[in-house]
């Protein structure tokens, strides 16, 4: 054993100075951190080649050892290395949680000449890994490659399986990519199966049910007609690429094994994002022939026959499909308005998507009472989904309507906006505001009633990406919308930045997000936070650290509880920590959330059902996080500047433009669990101090955010809207 300022190690085989023969042999050892270290996996470094290791192997004897507490530790590692004769000098290098590699041993070989044997052809890249990339390799206008070789740990009797995702290229939108393949014993059933990237946090894949082929190709073996895998694994952002995806089985022994593993490329959210010029035939056509010798440059071999042709023309629909469309003719305008319209009050119809607790419909509930009170105008509501705020709405005469509108063609959509506009008064109607991108028909349903449309965009991401597992179909429609729409009106230039190609050029405003602090004071004037905290059932020495906002993927809340867990073992902290969840929402991610929970053993965490009484957490909490991959102008964020609550968020699109970095809070990377639980104890400690930041934070937004400053702009750009002229 040997040890290191950061680890203790042993290559168990070859034994250093040893005559090995040319070509390729493998390196085998183990590795494992020193207290309050981690590593992730691998390498060797030979001259200026890399060569990929597989790190993570279970190993029950070095739990003994160095951990009593775990049945196991995935501390063995293998590295393959393709030899030439002569002196050679490996070095021998260790990934660390920050992604940093470290070195951590050298060893010298004399490898001896050896007959000369033409080493194996790799496997062509096939159809629909290459389509992949020309997929995204069009969208970036860069080449993307996959890693190579791809499968570093094949399947290996007694086990059998095989990983069909992630590919080579593998969408990780919001951290997370898909796991999809097959494994099983030949003579006993699997109890479990679990995947990682980071050999920090193991999830669970859903076994079991056939896959498609594999029975056939092994009747004789009982376990192949049972043996699918599914689910999810974080690809954590601050770890390079390619990312080395590991799968685990545990048998009714108990004993663990590493049975598959495979490397990807994973493709960030703000990559799955982008958009391109314009499509045109000869553009990709010329993009396919360059990636294809970009790949033999590389020694790649791509697939062909009539495999490879099919995916030729899969993949230009899907390349057609994410690129902008191309400057269309000006769209019919609109009739002009009678000269006396512009002195009647302003009816406005109001579509919103749902009618919950979230951010953007609490400010269209706020938007349409400030026109109803202050400006004395008429206002009607057509909503997609029934909701606890249809009260609010209420509370100040709007009439309420839920209409269904779920179209997945142009042809369903039109029916269905037919419908829907044979049920409205246009004669009283004089200007449609559609919320949120969900809303864009609002716009069509305007534009056929030769009525003025004033579009709220929310949504930091293309139309392309919004709609590309939904409703694809509707895309020339969306991008219409943008067109069509008298007024289209961003919170940020981040935002904006999304839709730039969309629009006339004329019809863009940029107008921020409010907030209404006379409410928010008004609060805290009647409730004390010692009373609250007593009410949350805190100790008064009990840190409170809260993640407010509705759970689903895009805010990332499972990034919060892998902080939490690193937070509870790696931090040299003192004092008790309560976390909490506000917002949690049935369905399938919430219960993803709760498996987390279970695994990782994070009894201090509690989860908060979905509410709009969350003005309790911001006055009781020490903290608050928000972990989101992508947002426009979130209302939590307002919230916390304004109750003077110190604040740790993700740095994306409009928070960025709202937080100083230390100025008026500490911002992180999205994704990156280790730099948010490290920046959780910056806070804290520095509010400790007496440093906080909450007075510029509160200062900002008295002075740029208050509702009463900020509502009257979107009633100004209201009426231009309904007064312009086509």
């Amino acid at each position: 054993m040997h040890e290191t300022s950061i680890s203790f190690f042993n290559l168990e085989s070859p034994p250093a100075g040893a005559g090995l023969p040319a070509g390729r042999q493998q390196l085998r050892g183990w590795l494992v951190p020193k207290p309050g270290g981690h590593f992730v996996t691998v390498r060797a470094r030979v001259d200026t080649r890399e060569f990929a290791g597989v790190y993570g192997f279970p190993r029950t004897d070095l739990a003994a050892h160095f951990d009593p507490s775990r049945a196991w530790l995935p501390a063995e590692f293998t590295i393959d290395i393709n030899f030439t004769p002569g002196p050679c000098e490996v070095q021998m290098e260790a990934l660390d949680l920050t992604g940093h590699w470290q070195r951590f041993h050298t060893v010298c070989f004399e490898i001896q000449p050896s007959p000369a044997l033409a080493p194996p052809a790799p496997d062509p890249v096939g159809a629909e890994a290459f389509g992949r990339a020309m997929q995204f390799s069009f969208v970036q206008n860069r080449p993307v490659f996959p890693p190579d070789p791809r499968v570093v740990r094949q399947d290996h009797l007694p086990f059998r399986g095989y990983l069909v995702e992630p590919a080579g290229i593998a969408p990780a939108f919001y951290g997370q990519t898909e796991v999809v393949g097959w494994l099983f014993h030949e003579t006993q059933p699997i109890r479990r199966a679990f995947v990682t990237t980071d050999l920090l946090t193991f999830q669970p894949l859903q076994t079991g049910g056939e896959f498609a082929g594999v029975q056939a190709r092994f009747p004789d073996r009982p376990q192949a007609g049972n043996c699918r895998l599914a689910g999810f694994v974080d690809v954590s952002a601050q770890l390079p690429s390619p990312a080395c995806v590991r799968v685990y089985a545990e048998l009714p022994d108990g004993s663990v094994h590493l049975c598959l593993a495979v490397q990807c490329r994973p493709l960030t959210t703000e990559e799955l994002k982008q958009t391109c010029a314009p499509f045109t035939f000869w553009r990709f056509w010329r993009n396919w022939r360059a990636l294809q010798q970009d790949f033999n440059r590389r020694g790649l071999r791509t697939a062909s026959g009539p495999a490879l042709r099919r995916e030729f023309w899969s993949t230009l629909r899907r390349c057609r499909q994410v690129t902008v469309p191309p400057k269309a003719d000006r769209l019919p305008s609109l009739p002009p308005l009678s000269p006396v319209s512009a002195a009647r009050k302003l009816r406005l119809l109001l579509i919103t998507h749902n009618l919950n607790f979230e951010g953007a419909p609490l400010l269209f509930a706020e938007y349409a009472r400030y026109l109803a009170e202050k400006c004395d105008s008429e206002i009607s509501v057509l909503t997609g989904q029934e909701g606890p705020l249809r009260a609010a709405f209420e509370a100040f005469g709007a009439a309420v309507t839920v209409v269904g509108c779920g179209a997945h063609t142009p042809a369903d959509l039109s029916r269905q906006l037919s419908g829907i506009s044979f049920r409205l008064e246009w004669d009283k109607i004089d200007l449609v505001v559609a919320n949120t991108l969900s809303c864009f028909w609002g716009v069509t349903l305007a534009h056929s009633a030769g009525k003025r449309c004033l579009l709220y965009i929310h949504e930091s991401t293309s139309p392309a990406t919004f709609f590309q597992h939904t409703t694809p179909e509707l895309l020339p429609v969306v991008h219409a919308a943008f067109r069509r729409a008298t007024a289209v009106s961003f919170n940020t230039l981040a935002t904006q930045a999304y839709y730039a190609t969309l629009g006339s050029g004329r019809n863009f405003h940029l107008n921020s997000a409010w907030i209404d602090l006379t409410a928010l004071e008004a609060f805290r004037a009647a409730h004390s936070r010692a009373t609250l905290r007593g009410a949350l059932g805190l100790h008064p020495e009990e840190l409170l650290v809260a993640n407010i906002g509705t759970v689903c993927e895009r805010k990332g809340q499972h990034i919060f509880l892998r902080a939490v867990d690193h937070f509870n073992h790696h931090q040299c902290h003192r004092g008790k920590f309560r976390f909490v969840l506000v917002g949690a929402r049935p369905g399938i991610y919430l219960d993803l959330l709760l498996r987390d929970l279970k695994r990782l053993g994070l009894t201090n965490v509690t989860l908060v059902p979905e509410t709009r009484d969350v003005f309790e957490f911001f006055v009781a909490a020490d903290l608050f996080v928000c972990t989101s991959y992508e947002e426009s102008f979130p209302r939590v964020v307002m919230e916390a500047m304004a109750f003077r609550t110190p604040m740790v968020t993700t740095d994306v699109h409009g928070i960025a433009e709202m937080v100083g970095q230390r100025q008026d809070g500490y911002l992180v990377p999205p994704g990156d669990p280790i730099a948010l639980s490290k920046m959780m104890w910056t806070c804290l400690a520095k509010e400790r101090s007496g440093k906080s930041l909450t007075p510029t934070a509160y200062s900002k937004d008295l002075r740029l955010y208050d509702y009463a400053k900020v509502l009257p702009s979107h009633v100004e750009l209201a009426r231009e809207a309904w007064l312009a002229e086509e």
